[in-house]
């Protein structure tokens, strides 16, 4: 029974999936937060554009 309980600990101790999908979660919110960041800066800068073209016409 111990030797089932040690196995267990150790198979536990080398799974690294979980670490390694926390990681991917972690990469994918930083890159959603910097295109939406994105996404404000370059929406004004287009609203600012188009704003100076129609007032030109």
């Amino acid at each position: 029974m111990w030797t089932q309980i040690r196995a267990g600990r150790v198979q536990l101790r080398s799974d690294c999936s979980a670490a390694t999908a926390i990681e991917y979660a972690l990469i994918a919110s930083i890159i959603a937060l910097a295109l939406i960041s994105l996404q404000y800066t370059i929406g004004a800068a287009v609203v600012n554009f188009f704003t100076e073209v129609g007032n030109g016409l």
